[in-house]
C-alpha cells in the first residue's frame, strides 16, 4: 500500500514538474506539445519500472523523456536509475548535468529541490567509485589502452582514474603486441594495474602482414642472332660464271696444243700437202686436227664471254656483310675449275 501511494506521489510530482517545462527544454529544437505529452508518460513509465525493480527499463524511458524535455526531475532520476544499474561514474556526470540546468523565473520548487537532490546524492556517491590507476611499461609511440574496450585517453595513462565496480578487462597494445589484465573492484576500492608489454615494444612499428612472394622472374632470352651475312646472288652467279669462263679456256689450251702438235706431224709427213691435203689413211687424223682447232675457237669465244660476264656480275653485286675470317678463293686446273672459301 505504501509503495503504491510512493508511486502516485512521485508521478504527481513529475506531472507537476512539467508545467515549467515549455521554458527548460532545449533551445536548439522546440517541443510540441504532443512530444512534450510523450515524454511526460514516458517519465511515469520509467518511475513505475523504477519502483518494480525494473532498473534497465526505467532508464530506457527516462533517458529518451531527457532528451525530448531537460527538467531536473527527470534528469535527477535519470541518475539515480544509473547509480542502480552501476554505472557510477555516468550516474555522477548526470547528477551534475541536473545541477548546472539554468532555472528560468517559471520554475517551480520541484526543480529547485530536484538540483539540491542531485547535489547531495552525487557527494555520497563519489566517494563510493572505485578508481584504478593503469601503469604500462615498454608502451611506444603507437601505444593504445581500452577498458571494456573503450579507449582510454593517452593523458589517463598512469593517472588516477573512476572505473565503475565489478569485473573489467583491460588491454594495452603497441609494437603489434597485447597484453590483457582483468581486474575486479569494489564500492571504494583502487588497484594499480600493470600492463607489461615485451621488452623491445617501444619504438617498434608492427610489422606488415607480407602479401604474396612473387616467383622467379625469368631471365631474358637474348635475342636470336641475325643469320650470318654471306655473297650476295650476283656474287656466286659472277663466280660461277668466271669459274665455266676459265674452265672454257682450260679446255681451248688443250684443244689448241694438241691441234698443234697433230698440225705438225701431218706437214712433216711427204704424203700430206701444205693445205692438209692427205691420202685417206691420214683422213681421221686430219679430221681430228679440224675437230680440235674449231673446238679450239669454239672455247675461246665462250670463255672470252663468260670470264667478261662473270667479272660484270661480281662488280654490279653489293658488297657482303661477311663475318670475321670469311673467305673464297678461286681454284684453276688441267681440266679443272673451282671456287673453295668459307662462308
Amino acid at each position: 500500500m505504501k509503495k503504491r501511494t510512493l508511486c502516485r506521489l512521485v508521478g504527481a510530482l513529475l506531472a507537476l514538474a512539467f508545467v515549467a517545462a515549455p521554458s527548460l527544454a532545449t533551445a536548439q529544437q522546440p517541443v510540441t506539445d504532443a512530444a512534450r505529452g510523450t515524454a511526460r508518460r514516458l517519465a511515469e513509465e520509467g518511475d513505475g519500472l523504477y519502483q518494480a525493480g525494473n532498473f534497465k527499463a526505467a532508464f530506457e524511458r527516462f533517458d529518451t523523456a531527457y532528451k525530448v524535455v531537460q527538467v531536473p526531475t527527470i534528469g535527477l532520476m535519470l541518475a539515480r536509475t544509473l547509480v542502480k544499474l552501476d554505472r557510477w561514474v555516468e550516474a555522477s556526470e548526470r547528477y551534475i548535468g541536473v545541477t548546472r540546468l539554468p532555472l528560468p523565473a517559471t520554475a517551480t520548487d520541484l526543480h529547485a529541490q530536484a538540483q539540491r537532490d542531485a547535489e547531495a546524492e552525487n557527494a555520497a556517491l563519489m566517494p563510493r567509485i572505485p578508481s584504478v590507476t593503469l601503469r604500462v611499461t615498454n608502451g611506444g609511440a603507437d601505444l593504445a589502452v581500452s577498458i571494456d574496450g573503450a579507449t582510454v585517453m593517452a593523458a589517463l595513462v598512469g593517472a588516477k582514474q573512476l572505473i565503475d565496480p565489478g569485473t573489467h578487462k583491460i588491454e594495452a597494445r603497441s609494437g603489434g603486441q597485447v597484453v590483457v589484465a582483468e581486474v575486479t573492484l569494489a564500492e571504494r576500492e583502487h588497484k594499480d594495474v600493470p600492463l607489461a608489454l615485451p621488452a623491445g615494444t617501444a619504438g617498434v612499428v608492427p610489422t606488415p602482414v607480407p602479401g604474396p612472394v612473387p616467383g622467379p622472374v625469368p631471365a631474358p632470352r637474348p635475342p636470336p642472332a641475325p643469320p650470318e651475312a654471306g655473297p650476295s646472288a650476283l656474287t656466286i652467279a659472277g663466280g660461277v660464271t668466271i669459274g665455266l669462263g676459265a674452265a672454257a679456256g682450260v679446255v681451248a689450251l688443250g684443244l689448241g696444243l694438241d691441234a698443234v702438235k697433230r698440225k705438225s706431224d701431218l706437214s712433216a709427213d711427204t704424203a700430206c700437202k701444205s693445205d692438209l691435203q692427205c691420202p685417206p689413211e691420214y683422213h681421221s687424223d686430219a679430221s681430228t686436227y679440224n675437230t680440235e682447232r674449231i673446238g679450239t675457237t669454239v672455247s675461246l669465244v665462250l670463255g672470252g664471254v663468260a670470264l667478261v660476264t662473270g667479272i660484270t656480275l661480281v662488280a654490279l653485286a653489293p658488297a657482303p656483310q661477311e663475318p670475321a675470317g670469311a673467305s673464297a678463293d678461286l681454284t684453276l686446273g688441267p681440266g679443272a675449275v673451282g671456287v673453295t672459301g668459307r662462308f
